[in-house]
């Protein structure tokens, strides 16, 4: 922006009886002005302390270095720590950002309504990993604009897509259990049939098969995470008989499954080890606080929109498909703390 209003190409051009656009080509360096004329201009506009107005530059260059960064749950830490990441590195590379969240219902919602209202965007990134009841869903974005998605919702776009490596975070968050000394491991997924917890199904698998431990199909679960689905495979382990550990794939779940166990005198971890996946406020505000295990959402939020910028600036249209690796983090807390 100029930091002179008073300034402007006009008032340049007027003092030095010049026509406004000579000015600017004159301040732009532009071959078709003559060394005594861009001298006779730089040396005005320098003493009046002329800035360019960068907005309306962008505009004449069909750019307004804006993104559009789409959460689907803005209250969620994963998705705050993503924003965080995503704006300190647009800022950096003098781009703006525009943020919103959209919540998905169904096939037919129309996830982004906003966007009709906005001019100028230069491309969107979508974050959609903590909403995951609605896997590959088509997301109808407007005009022709560059898109990255990260998370569940990438099979609907054909932009830059990232997947996280949802396979390594279920890997350590059992082995955790296991080096705690648990060889009865439970764990409570959503719909396998989405890529995302699918990925998590692998990674229990595979941590489990590396330590030869067997697999026991009867407390491996497939839920909607839901408040009452905690409640529903508490009562399930209880009926069956208590494993060493268990690992649930969300943090609400995690939470009203110890509530219901220690409804029952169950004492968590004194006859369970619990792990839980994601960091929300809930893990660490219940007692006893959950175990919890995330991504470094901050880091991947300044890693995705260094990459979207890149490509936008050189014109890219990669596809960059898992994204680079990037810190897994352990949160431990009671319900894991044994000695």
């Amino acid at each position: 922006m100029n930091n002179n209003p008073q300034v402007t190409l006009k008032s340049l051009a007027n003092q030095l009886k010049l026509s406004w656009s000579t000015v600017s080509e004159a301040l732009n360096n532009d071959s078709k002005t003559n060394s005594s004329t861009r001298e006779r201009v730089i040396k005005l506009a320098t003493k009046m302390k002329y800035r360019p107005n960068l907005s309306a530059r962008n505009l004449q260059m069909g750019e307004t270095k804006i993104l559009a960064v789409v959460v689907d749950n803005i209250l969620a830490c994963n998705s705050r720590s993503f924003i965080t990441g995503s704006e300190a590195i647009a800022s950096l590379l003098g781009y703006s950002t525009i943020v919103t969240c959209s919540k998905i219902r169904n096939k037919d919602s129309q996830v982004y309504p906003w966007l009709p209202s906005v001019s100028g965007i230069d491309g969107i990134i979508i974050f959609n990993e903590s909403n995951l009841m609605n896997p590959h869903m088509p997301f109808p974005i407007p005009w022709n604009l560059p898109v990255l998605s990260i998370g569940n919702c990438s099979a609907g776009h054909k932009g830059i897509n990232i997947l996280l490596d949802y396979e390594q975070i279920v890997y350590q968050a059992t082995l955790h259990l296991i080096q705690k000394g648990c060889e009865q491991i439970a764990f409570i997924n959503g719909p396998e049939c989405t890529s995302h917890f699918g990925a998590y199904s692998s990674g229990y698998r595979k941590a489990m098969q590396e330590w030869s431990l067997p697999v026991n199909e009867a407390v491996v679960f497939s839920s909607d995470l839901s408040e009452s689905a905690g409640r529903d495979m508490a009562d399930r382990l209880t009926c069956q008989g208590l494993p060493d550990g268990v690992v649930l794939a969300d943090n609400l779940c995690a939470a009203s499954f110890i509530k219901h166990l220690a409804d029952r005198d169950y004492i968590i971890p004194k006859d369970l080890l619990v792990v839980s996946l994601g960091d929300e406020l809930l893990a660490e505000l219940v007692s006893p606080s959950i175990t919890t295990l995330n991504f470094d959402y901050e880091f991947i939020g300044k890693k995705a929109a260094e990459m979207f910028i890149s490509s936008l600036d050189n014109c890219s249209k990669k596809s960059f498909g898992v994204f680079p690796a990037c810190d897994i983090i352990l949160h431990q807390r009671e319900s894991s703390d044994i000695i």
